[in-house]
């Protein structure tokens, strides 16, 4: 007896979660290669970052990473269903190219939540390269013969564009945890608290590029500081700034 065939949601769908299930998987892995970036790859220091990196602060962090991913990723898929569908219902291939940049709009949503800082420079391949994908892929299946010699080169270029512009919000060198202004022994600086026990910090010295434990005591005037105050991304248009924060240099 001939099994049922999933209909085309159920196909999606499917794809949608083998795709969350991979990322998932390898978030821990682009953490563990995210510390290196930030620690200069140094895997004494990466190594340091990691050990007092707590279990439930390193998947939390993790997965917020892959989410700018799985986005890009998502992108892709809904650029090739959205081209795929007007070839299906015989639209012109003006139309068919201006489908696949449906997309765009889940594109947006890691530009706009401010990921890792990424700029609208970065963002512009992204946006661009991923709708070339859908329809260079579907294109050389379906539309045109001719151009199913040129479309291996063509999606090659794309993945690859949109593989290095994903890798920007994975592994740009930046730390997971947000920057502070403290007074150790009469000097100011900026470090990141990695852990505090009852006598000690464990600090990230980004300027040193180090982990250093300091005695309690000599620590003091903790504040949450701003690295780039005259800089915003685009959801601090709705939800503002925190104000009042010194600079952090």
């Amino acid at each position: 007896m001939r099994e049922p065939q999933p209909s085309g949601w159920e196909a999606r769908l499917t794809q949608v979660r083998d795709l969350a299930g991979a990322l998932a998987l390898l978030a821990v892995p682009v953490f563990a290669l995210r510390a290196w970036v930030v620690a200069s790859f140094d895997f004494s220091v990466a190594s340091a970052l990691m050990l007092h990196t707590t279990p439930a602060q390193l998947v939390y962090v993790s997965l917020l990473y892959m989410t700018p991913i799985f986005l890009v990723a998502s992108g892709i898929l809904v650029s090739r269903w959205l081209c795929r569908a007007a070839i299906q219902r015989g639209m012109s291939p003006a139309l068919i190219i201006l489908s696949s940049f449906g997309s765009v709009p889940i594109l947006l949503i890691p530009v706009g939540a401010g990921f890792d800082r990424v700029d609208w420079f970065n963002a512009i391949p992204m946006l661009l390269t991923v709708p070339m994908l859908g329809v260079a892929d579907i294109t050389a299946e379906q539309l045109d013969p001719q151009f199913a010699k040129r479309a291996p080169l063509l999606r090659f270029l794309a993945i690859s564009l949109a593989i290095l512009t994903a890798a920007v919000f994975a592994l740009y060198p930046r730390m997971w945890l947000p920057p502070e202004r403290v007074t150790i022994s009469g000097a100011a600086k900026k470090v990141y608290v990695l852990e505090r026990k009852d006598d000690e910090y464990v600090l990230f010295d980004p300027r040193d590029r180090s982990v250093v434990r300091v005695p309690a005591e000599k620590v003091e005037n903790r504040q949450y500081c701003d690295e780039s105050p005259g800089r915003a991304s685009v959801i601090n248009m709705v939800v503002p700034r925190p104000k009042g924060r010194p600079t952090c240099s």
